[in-house]
């Protein structure tokens, strides 16, 4: 992962590098494909943040 990271990110500060986990609880089955969309938006809203190039 980490030379995954320096690879798309040549140039940037290895201190860049973000982890982050998600978890979603509900008491109702929530469908896959919602779960998907939502992580999908989360990613998309962390990378436009802190990834903006």
């Amino acid at each position: 992962m980490h030379l995954d990271w320096a690879a798309q990110h040549p140039g940037r500060d290895a201190a860049d590098r973000t982890y982050f986990l998600v978890e979603v609880t509900s008491a109702t089955d929530i469908p896959e494909l919602l779960l998907r969309e939502a992580e999908n938006a989360v990613i998309d809203s962390i990378n436009s943040t802190y990834l903006p190039d």
